[in-house]
């Protein structure tokens, strides 16, 4: 009884928000649509996420439907877009979970390579593993990522080796919660996706598309 509210972005996990409410009477749920996204960002300069198709597996093997209702009791929304849908500039676009078409993709990444498997590393903030059910999630995902041929190790660090290890580039792919300014989507784009971008280049995502870039 000494607590009237809780007000910050992942003050308590939804699984806990919702077994609160279907317990005791006292409580209730309202929910709208937010800015917060959860992304998984890709190292490009790992040999293999180097190529697309590599990125279009992953993309593929990703069952957003399943981790809305399963991992997050059907409170969130499937992404499909990097702007949420709060952005007046917002697509509503559909992506594919195609598995058979992933399994594909890597295949031809991994034969090209002479590789039979792909090693790879994932971190997660602690603060992001625990304020929102991103450890669940990531370890759906190194289960399905096995099937497409990958070794994935999933890292929790705190706040400050995260940022050390974004910024040295010792990282594959890393799962991450936040709110992008949306207001402006050329800024934001040129931010993760130009070649010259700060976020792609400090944060070591090295991406590069040069109709992007054009």
């Amino acid at each position: 009884g000494e607590v009237m509210g809780l007000a910050d972005n992942g003050a308590i996990t939804m699984d806990a928000a919702k077994n609160l409410c279907d317990t005791d009477e006292n409580f209730s749920m309202d929910s709208t649509k937010s800015h917060m996204t959860e992304y998984i960002m890709f190292n490009c300069s790992n040999e293999f996420l180097a190529d697309r198709r590599m990125r279009e597996a992953f993309n593929l093997a990703t069952d957003r439907e399943s981790i809305c209702q399963v991992l997050y009791n059907g409170l969130l929304e499937p992404a499909y877009s990097f702007l949420s849908p709060q952005s007046v500039f917002h697509l509503d676009l559909k992506g594919e979970y195609n598995m058979e078409k992933a399994k594909a993709l890597a295949k031809e990444v991994l034969d090209e390579k002479l590789a039979d498997r792909a090693d790879m590393t994932m971190i997660i903030r602690a603060g992001t593993a625990s304020d929102y059910n991103c450890k669940a999630v990531a370890e759906y995902l190194k289960q399905v990522y096995s099937e497409l041929g990958v070794n994935m190790d999933i890292e929790i660090l705190d706040s400050a080796v995260y940022k050390e290890r974004q910024k040295e580039g010792t990282y594959d792919l890393t799962l991450a919660v936040f709110g992008i300014n949306n207001a402006d989507p050329t800024s934001t784009f040129k931010q993760y996706f130009a070649t010259g971008g700060n976020s792609n280049r400090l944060l070591n995502y090295n991406y590069y598309n040069a109709a992007i870039d054009e």
